[in-house]
């Protein structure tokens, strides 16, 4: 009997867990596709593209530049370093574009110290006007507050504008280093955000395209997702695009019922994986407890991770992208019954998988439970 009670729990939970995200999921697509097709987004892009143009068109003092550098030396560079396990240079991360350095110089550096010691880092939501007189400030300041409002309410990551004649990233709310950045040349041309755009550029009306959860540079190499469509003209000429990064939390929120594990009994938990058996969430064992997770096991494990992925997990604070499961656990996400497999640390577990129906992304929900943990009496799960 508690068997057969806690397998139907498991499917009953794959099943909305799955649902869950679907619905998130097309929810944000709708979200995204609204201000694509308003005509104030229209006409934001033309005159952020315009004002970004003007601010391209005067050289970058060395001051400026010498700036810009030291913010990359001290504060992004590490970061990544940390992440990837290997060097980083400067020269491929820093934009060559005299307009993504001036604009990454006025929004994106912290304040410098003052006399009574180091200043706080500016939260970028908040910088309305840079104060320089520009064209482009004056653009933002009536701008901004609008689009970073939609960011705040809606708990995206961050919120793009993307120019398509240039190809370039004319705002972002976060002000991170793709701010003011090209899609085609340079460091993000190689990204899932370049490549997602890049896909629309053949559409002829406001659809919407996801790119997968990916390591994404400005954001310290944590994983993004991204969903974008483009933005037409009243003459129906492509103007540019709308995107929005999501964080990996949002989809552990929803896969864990908000952080509440407590009907999962001791070892249940519910997490996405993808195609190639990576995970897209967090585990439970790594929320609860990152030091116990990370620890060295006693003894050596196939699946025990290795030092460079116990770093990666600290240095972006997600066991999405790094922790995987067996090649013959992820065969599972064929079936609709509850099965046995070993999980992603090689621990035997009764699990149940659903397919999450979204077209671009190749997702299952695993809801599994420790095998030991299911034959105790069914008291344990009254609760």
């Amino acid at each position: 009997l508690a068997n057969g009670l806690v397998e139907d729990l498991l499917v009953t939970t794959s099943a909305s867990r799955a649902d869950g995200v679907q619905g998130y999921v097309a929810g944000v697509g709708a979200e995204v596709q609204a201000l694509a097709m308003s005509p104030a987004t229209a006409e934001a892009i033309d005159r952020f593209g315009e004002a970004r143009a003007e601010l391209g068109a005067s050289s970058v003092s060395r001051a400026e530049r010498d700036a810009i550098s030291d913010y990359y030396i001290v504060s992004v560079l590490p970061q990544l370093e940390r992440v990837r396990g290997t060097p980083v240079g400067l020269g491929f991360q820093l934009p060559s574009q005299p307009a993504a350095l001036r604009l990454q110089s006025l929004y994106s550096l912290p304040p410098e110290d003052d006399d009574e010691g180091p200043s706080q880092p500016t939260d970028p939501l908040i910088v309305v006007d840079a104060g320089d007189g520009s064209s482009y400030s004056a653009v933002h300041a009536e701008l901004h507050p609008v689009y970073a409002q939609i960011m705040r309410n809606s708990e995206f990551d961050d919120l793009m504008l993307i120019d398509a004649d240039l190809d370039t990233i004319v705002y972002t709310a976060q002000k991170r280093i793709d701010f003011g950045t090209s899609l085609e040349v340079g460091p993000l041309s190689g990204s899932a955000l370049a490549a997602l755009i890049n896909r629309l550029e053949s559409s002829s009306e406001p659809v919407v395209d996801l790119a997968d959860f990916s390591a994404y540079a400005p954001a310290g190499d944590q994983p993004r997702m991204f969903v974008a469509s483009p933005v037409f003209g009243d003459d129906g000429d492509l103007v540019g695009y709308v995107a929005v990064s999501l964080p990996t939390g949002t989809f552990d929120d929803i896969v864990s019922g908000g952080g509440n594990w407590d009907a999962y009994g001791d070892t249940g938990e519910t997490y996405i994986v993808g195609a190639e058996g990576l995970l897209r969430t967090t585990v439970r064992p790594f929320q609860e407890s990152p030091t116990d997770f990370l620890a060295e096991p006693e003894e050596a494990s196939p699946l025990a991770l290795t030092d460079r992925q116990r770093e990666r997990i600290r240095a972006t604070g997600t066991t999405a992208l790094v922790v995987s499961v067996p090649p013959e656990t992820l065969e599972t996400a064929t079936t609709t019954e509850t099965v046995e497999v070993l999980n992603y640390r090689g621990d035997e577990v009764t699990t149940a998988v659903r397919p999450v129906g979204i077209e671009q992304l190749s997702w299952s929900i695993f809801t599994d439970v420790a095998s030991d943990e299911l034959n105790e009496p069914v008291e344990t799960y009254s609760r």
